[in-house]
Protein backbone atom coordinates (compact mmCIF):
# COMPACT_ATOMS: atom_id res chain seq x y z
CA UNK A 1 0.00 0.00 0.00
CA UNK A 2 1.74 3.15 -0.98
CA UNK A 3 -0.96 5.96 0.09
CA UNK A 4 -1.92 5.95 3.82
CA UNK A 5 -3.82 8.53 5.62
CA UNK A 6 -6.41 9.21 8.06
CA UNK A 7 -9.82 10.84 7.08
CA UNK A 8 -11.53 13.74 9.39
CA UNK A 9 -14.40 11.33 10.25
CA UNK A 10 -11.39 9.03 11.77
CA UNK A 11 -10.73 6.34 9.45
CA UNK A 12 -7.74 5.06 7.89
CA UNK A 13 -7.49 4.99 4.28
CA UNK A 14 -4.83 2.98 2.20
CA UNK A 15 -4.39 2.46 -1.82
CA UNK A 16 -2.51 0.69 -3.88
CA UNK A 17 -2.86 2.91 -7.35
CA UNK A 18 -2.64 1.23 -10.65
CA UNK A 19 -3.10 2.82 -13.80
CA UNK A 20 -5.40 0.45 -15.40
CA UNK A 21 -7.76 -2.08 -14.40
CA UNK A 22 -11.12 -0.81 -11.77
CA UNK A 23 -11.28 0.70 -8.46
CA UNK A 24 -11.99 -2.17 -5.71
CA UNK A 25 -12.64 -0.82 -2.23
CA UNK A 26 -12.87 -3.11 0.36
CA UNK A 27 -14.37 -1.79 3.97
CA UNK A 28 -14.13 -3.03 7.78
CA UNK A 29 -15.17 -1.29 11.05
CA UNK A 30 -12.43 -0.73 13.20
CA UNK A 31 -15.05 1.13 15.92
CA UNK A 32 -17.18 -1.07 19.03
CA UNK A 33 -19.73 -0.45 21.36
CA UNK A 34 -18.88 1.09 24.44
CA UNK A 35 -19.93 3.46 27.48
CA UNK A 36 -19.35 7.22 28.16
CA UNK A 37 -19.58 8.43 31.70
CA UNK A 38 -21.95 11.21 32.48
CA UNK A 39 -21.71 11.06 36.19
CA UNK A 40 -19.61 9.40 39.03
CA UNK A 41 -21.78 9.44 41.93
CA UNK A 42 -20.04 9.88 46.16
CA UNK A 43 -20.66 6.01 46.53
CA UNK A 44 -18.18 4.93 42.84
CA UNK A 45 -21.17 4.41 41.17
CA UNK A 46 -20.90 6.06 37.62
CA UNK A 47 -23.90 6.68 35.44
CA UNK A 48 -23.16 5.33 31.28
CA UNK A 49 -24.72 5.82 28.45
CA UNK A 50 -24.41 3.66 25.63
CA UNK A 51 -22.04 4.92 22.48
CA UNK A 52 -23.26 2.25 20.04
CA UNK A 53 -25.77 -0.22 19.37
CA UNK A 54 -25.91 -1.87 22.63
CA UNK A 55 -28.89 -4.12 23.87
CA UNK A 56 -28.84 -2.91 27.19
CA UNK A 57 -31.39 -5.29 29.18
CA UNK A 58 -28.58 -7.97 27.88
CA UNK A 59 -25.55 -6.55 29.19
CA UNK A 60 -26.52 -6.95 33.34
CA UNK A 61 -23.09 -7.76 35.15
CA UNK A 62 -20.67 -7.27 32.03
CA UNK A 63 -17.52 -6.17 32.89
CA UNK A 64 -16.28 -2.80 31.61
CA UNK A 65 -12.78 -1.23 31.04
CA UNK A 66 -12.01 2.52 31.67
CA UNK A 67 -8.81 4.30 30.86
CA UNK A 68 -6.29 3.33 33.43
CA UNK A 69 -7.26 -0.11 33.94
CA UNK A 70 -10.47 0.48 35.87
CA UNK A 71 -12.91 -1.75 36.39
CA UNK A 72 -16.46 -2.09 36.73
CA UNK A 73 -19.41 -4.40 36.99
CA UNK A 74 -22.58 -2.88 34.53
CA UNK A 75 -25.64 -2.55 36.72
CA UNK A 76 -29.09 -2.21 34.48
CA UNK A 77 -32.10 -0.82 36.30
CA UNK A 78 -34.76 -1.72 33.09
CA UNK A 79 -37.22 1.11 32.42
CA UNK A 80 -41.04 0.20 33.84
CA UNK A 81 -43.08 -1.07 31.08
CA UNK A 82 -43.60 0.41 28.23
CA UNK A 83 -42.73 3.86 28.94
CA UNK A 84 -40.18 3.81 26.55
CA UNK A 85 -37.44 4.99 27.87
CA UNK A 86 -33.93 3.12 27.52
CA UNK A 87 -32.97 1.71 30.70
CA UNK A 88 -30.53 3.20 32.57
CA UNK A 89 -26.83 2.25 32.68
CA UNK A 90 -24.79 1.90 36.29
CA UNK A 91 -21.12 0.98 36.43
CA UNK A 92 -20.40 0.04 40.19
CA UNK A 93 -16.65 0.84 40.67
CA UNK A 94 -16.30 -1.17 43.96
CA UNK A 95 -13.62 0.15 46.09
CA UNK A 96 -11.04 0.82 43.45
CA UNK A 97 -9.02 3.94 44.34
CA UNK A 98 -8.36 5.24 40.81
CA UNK A 99 -12.40 5.82 41.24
CA UNK A 100 -11.01 9.73 40.73
CA UNK A 101 -9.59 9.32 37.58
CA UNK A 102 -13.19 9.36 35.92
CA UNK A 103 -15.32 12.14 34.87
CA UNK A 104 -17.81 13.18 32.70
CA UNK A 105 -16.75 12.15 28.91
CA UNK A 106 -14.58 9.14 30.18
CA UNK A 107 -14.93 6.70 27.17
CA UNK A 108 -15.39 2.90 28.69
CA UNK A 109 -15.56 -0.49 26.38
CA UNK A 110 -16.09 -4.04 27.62
CA UNK A 111 -13.66 -5.69 28.94
CA UNK A 112 -14.67 -9.52 27.41
CA UNK A 113 -12.08 -11.65 25.83
CA UNK A 114 -12.94 -13.70 22.95
CA UNK A 115 -14.16 -17.11 23.02
CA UNK A 116 -14.00 -20.55 20.99
CA UNK A 117 -16.12 -23.01 21.63
CA UNK A 118 -16.30 -25.94 19.56
CA UNK A 119 -17.50 -24.71 16.21
CA UNK A 120 -18.13 -21.02 18.24
CA UNK A 121 -16.02 -17.78 17.78
CA UNK A 122 -17.46 -15.05 19.65
CA UNK A 123 -16.05 -11.36 20.77
CA UNK A 124 -16.58 -8.56 21.39
CA UNK A 125 -16.19 -5.79 17.54
CA UNK A 126 -15.28 -9.92 16.26
CA UNK A 127 -17.11 -8.41 12.68
CA UNK A 128 -14.60 -5.27 12.54
CA UNK A 129 -11.89 -7.45 13.57
CA UNK A 130 -11.92 -10.07 11.06
CA UNK A 131 -13.18 -7.82 8.34
CA UNK A 132 -9.83 -5.71 8.84
CA UNK A 133 -8.01 -9.13 9.27
CA UNK A 134 -9.44 -10.48 5.35
CA UNK A 135 -8.80 -6.92 4.17
CA UNK A 136 -5.01 -6.96 4.98
CA UNK A 137 -4.95 -10.41 3.72
CA UNK A 138 -6.35 -9.58 0.22
CA UNK A 139 -4.11 -6.99 0.20
CA UNK A 140 -0.92 -9.08 0.42
CA UNK A 141 -2.08 -11.52 -1.45
CA UNK A 142 -2.94 -8.99 -4.73
CA UNK A 143 0.01 -7.01 -4.69
CA UNK A 144 0.73 -7.70 -8.55
CA UNK A 145 -2.87 -7.04 -9.23
CA UNK A 146 -4.08 -4.40 -12.31
CA UNK A 147 -6.76 -3.18 -10.53
CA UNK A 148 -6.10 -0.10 -7.97
CA UNK A 149 -6.50 -1.60 -4.29
CA UNK A 150 -8.80 0.95 -1.67
CA UNK A 151 -8.29 -0.16 1.93
CA UNK A 152 -11.16 1.57 4.38
CA UNK A 153 -10.80 1.14 7.56
CA UNK A 154 -13.82 2.85 8.91
CA UNK A 155 -15.12 4.08 12.19
CA UNK A 156 -18.51 5.48 13.67
CA UNK A 157 -19.98 1.96 12.65
CA UNK A 158 -21.69 1.69 15.65
CA UNK A 159 -23.65 5.00 15.29
CA UNK A 160 -25.15 4.15 11.93
CA UNK A 161 -22.02 3.67 9.12
CA UNK A 162 -22.01 7.39 9.01
CA UNK A 163 -17.91 6.90 7.56
CA UNK A 164 -18.72 4.15 4.87
CA UNK A 165 -20.68 6.72 2.57
CA UNK A 166 -18.34 9.20 3.39
CA UNK A 167 -15.37 6.82 2.27
CA UNK A 168 -16.92 5.72 -0.62
CA UNK A 169 -17.44 9.59 -1.79
CA UNK A 170 -13.96 10.31 -0.92
CA UNK A 171 -12.15 7.53 -2.72
CA UNK A 172 -14.33 6.91 -5.66
CA UNK A 173 -14.14 3.13 -6.09
CA UNK A 174 -15.74 0.83 -8.81
CA UNK A 175 -17.15 -1.15 -6.90
CA UNK A 176 -16.98 -1.63 -2.84
CA UNK A 177 -17.22 -4.62 -0.36
CA UNK A 178 -18.30 -4.25 2.89
CA UNK A 179 -16.61 -6.64 5.43
CA UNK A 180 -18.22 -7.36 7.87
CA UNK A 181 -21.30 -9.39 10.19
CA UNK A 182 -25.02 -8.72 10.23
CA UNK A 183 -27.67 -10.12 12.80
CA UNK A 184 -29.28 -13.31 11.90
CA UNK A 185 -32.82 -13.48 12.81
CA UNK A 186 -33.85 -15.89 15.49
CA UNK A 187 -36.61 -17.59 13.72
CA UNK A 188 -36.11 -19.53 10.36
CA UNK A 189 -38.08 -17.93 7.52
CA UNK A 190 -41.48 -20.39 6.85
CA UNK A 191 -40.65 -23.03 4.22
CA UNK A 192 -41.82 -21.94 0.67
CA UNK A 193 -45.45 -23.18 -0.24
CA UNK A 194 -45.92 -24.30 -3.70
CA UNK A 195 -48.76 -22.78 -5.90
Amino acid sequence: MRRVRVSPLGSLYAERPSTRGARWMLQASLDEAGFIVSHVDHAGIAWVHPSGRIEADLCGGASIRFPADVRATLGVISSEGGSGRPPRLLADLGCDPRVNTLHSGTMGVFATPWQAERTTVSGKALDGRLGAAIALEVAGRTAHSPNTLLLALTTLGQVGHRSLPAAVMELAPTAAIALGAYPIPSKREPAATNV
